[in-house]
C-alpha cells in the first residue's frame, strides 16, 4: 500500500458502523470528509469483524488527496457522517456517536478512539494509545482492533453521551431553534434563570431584560433546552430592560442565535470590571438550528460545567 496520506474515519451509532474515506489538500495541510462512505452493521446486528475491517481498508485505499468535488461541504441537515446514519444533525452524532481514526503513516496501520464531548463539542483525543498493526493484517484483526477503539472511546465518553437512537424521541420535527435573539443562563444552587438580553451580540452579554424563566437546579436536558429556547427568539424592541438576577451564580453562559443555529460561549467574572463576560479564546460550542431542546439543553449544561476564569 502506498505512504501517501491515507486514512479512513470510523462513527459508531448503536450497532451501525460509518466508515469513509478522508480527502487530504494538496497544497496545505490538513484533512476533510469526503463523499465517499459506506454503512456497515443495522438493527439486524452489528457487522462482523471481517466485514468491518474490509471495509475500513478499503476506504483507507480510496483516501488521500481526492478532486475537490468529491469533498463533503455539509448541510443545514448535517455532515456526511449524520446523513448516512440517518441521524437529523451534528448535533445529534455528537450527542450519540463515537469516533475512530485509521491511518498509514510509515508503513503502520494506527487506529485512534476520539471521544465525543456532546452536543456543539466536536470529538477530540481520548489520551489512550493507539492500537498498532502490521497494513497486511488480516481484515478480522482490523476489524477487530477498530470495534476495541469504539468502545474504548464509549467509556471515554460516557458522560455525555446519550443512548443511540434517543433523538427519535426529542425532535419534533421542525427546527426548534430561534433564527435570532440572545439570553444568558445563570447556574446558581436555586436553579437556572434564563434571562433575554438587549443588544447582545458578537459574545456581549449587554443589558438584561424582564423577560426571564427559571428551571429547576435537577430540570432535565429537555426541560431546560425549552426555557432557553423560549426565551430566545425576541426582538430587541420588543424587551425591557430588567435587574441582573439577584441570586448570584456559580456560571454563566452566553447563547446567540441566528439563522444559522446557536453558539454558546462559556462566561466568567472578570478581575477588571467585575462584572460575567466571555474571556479571550474560549472553547465554544455550536448548534444547528436543527438541534433539539434536550441537544439545547444539554450543551448548555456542558459550558456550565467547564472552568472558565479569567486569566
Amino acid at each position: 500500500m502506498s505512504k501517501a496520506k491515507l486514512q479512513a474515519n470510523v462513527y459508531r451509532h448503536g450497532d451501525t458502523f460509518f466508515v469513509g474515506a478522508m480527502a487530504f489538500f494538496a497544497d496545505h495541510p490538513g484533512a476533510t470528509n469526503s463523499q465517499i462512505y459506506a454503512v456497515v452493521g443495522d438493527m439486524g446486528g452489528p457487522p462482523t469483524d471481517e466485514e468491518l475491517g474490509a471495509t475500513v481498508m478499503d476506504m483507507l485505499g480510496r483516501s488521500g488527496v481526492l478532486d475537490a468535488s468529491l469533498i463533503d461541504h455539509g448541510s443545514p441537515t448535517g455532515s456526511v457522517m449524520a446523513r448516512a446514519l440517518g441521524l437529523p444533525s451534528n448535533s445529534v452524532l455528537e450527542a450519540e456517536c463515537v469516533n475512530v481514526t485509521v491511518s498509514l503513516p510509515r508503513d503502520r496501520l494506527l487506529v485512534r478512539s476520539r471521544r465525543s464531548q456532546g452536543p456543539g463539542g466536536g470529538f477530540v483525543g481520548s489520551g489512550l494509545p493507539a492500537r498498532e498493526l502490521d497494513p497486511d493484517s488480516p481484515a478480522g484483526v482490523v476489524g477487530a482492533a477498530v470495534r476495541e477503539a469504539t468502545t474504548d472511546a464509549l467509556t471515554a465518553s460516557a458522560s455525555v453521551l446519550r443512548p443511540a437512537g434517543s433523538w427519535k424521541g426529542e425532535h419534533p420535527g421542525q427546527p426548534s431553534v430561534p433564527a435570532g435573539g440572545a439570553v444568558t443562563v445563570r447556574r446558581a444552587p436555586q436553579g437556572w434563570t434564563v434571562t433575554a438580553r438587549i443588544g447582545a451580540r458578537g459574545s456581549e452579554s449587554a443589558t438584561a431584560s424582564t423577560s426571564v424563566a427559571q428551571a429547576p437546579s435537577d430540570a432535565s436536558f429537555e426541560d431546560l433546552g425549552r426555557a432557553v429556547t423560549q426565551v430566545l427568539g425576541q426582538r430587541d424592541e420588543d424587551l425591557r430592560p430588567g435587574d441582573e438576577d439577584p441570586a448570584g451564580g456559580e456560571r454563566q453562559v452566553l447563547v446567540e442565535a441566528d439563522e444559522y443555529g446557536l453558539t454558546i460561549y462559556p462566561q466568567a467574572i472578570s478581575g477588571d470590571t467585575g462584572v460575567w463576560d466571555v474571556p479571550a479564546h474560549p472553547d465554544l460550542r455550536e448548534l444547528p438550528r436543527q438541534a433539539s431542546l434536550a441537544d439545547v439543553g444539554q450543551a448548555v449544561s456542558l459550558v456550565a460545567d467547564e472552568q472558565t476564569e479569567w486569566g
